[in-house]
């Protein structure tokens, strides 16, 4: 398995950082998908209650940067928006 990412990108976006994971050998039958559900539940839930002081997410001091890179090279939010 190969994941490149194109030198541009880090010209554009200084400081990204990507992260990549493979899993191999996972028995889904030994899964526990109700701790799973429950920490998911949980981070939506933490995430909701900090994202409420920002109005929406394109306000967010993390996100409000990418919002503006993105447009600044051509892509458009109506094509790729934040939820």
């Amino acid at each position: 398995m190969e994941f490149c990412v194109d030198s541009e990108i880090f010209k554009l976006f200084p400081g990204i950082r990507f992260v990549c994971v493979v899993a191999d050998g996972i028995n889904p039958e030994k899964i526990n998908t109700e701790a799973i559900e429950l920490m998911l539940r949980e981070g939506w839930k933490i995430a909701g209650q900090a994202a409420f002081m920002y109005g929406n997410p394109q306000s967010h001091p993390n996100i409000k940067p990418w919002v503006a890179r993105l447009k600044a090279i051509g892509v458009s939010r109506k094509n790729f928006q934040i939820p």
